[in-house]
């Protein structure tokens, strides 16, 4: 999960050997990890932790991204 789906990640963490999911299994993972980034893109303040969750949406190609965000920004508190 902290890797975000990215393999390069996971084998510099030195992973890479044992790693071994389907690509279903991906898919669900990955799901898994979009559905966490939107929780939180609507609940998270700090700003690196949003960066993140930013970051995570895009790698996994999730639709609509930027139009997401700026409906995000209409309703955003001060500290986002």
């Amino acid at each position: 999960m902290m890797n975000g789906g990215n393999k390069i990640y996971i084998h510099k963490d030195g992973f890479g050997d044992v790693y071994c999911a389907t690509q279903t299994e991906e898919a669900e993972w990955a799901q898994e990890v979009i559905a966490i980034a939107l929780a939180q893109v609507d609940t998270v303040t700090n700003a690196t932790t949003l960066k993140f969750a930013i970051n995570k949406l895009l790698f996994h190609k999730y639709p609509a991204t930027e139009n997401l965000l700026k409906e995000k920004i209409k309703t955003s508190t001060p500290a986002k």
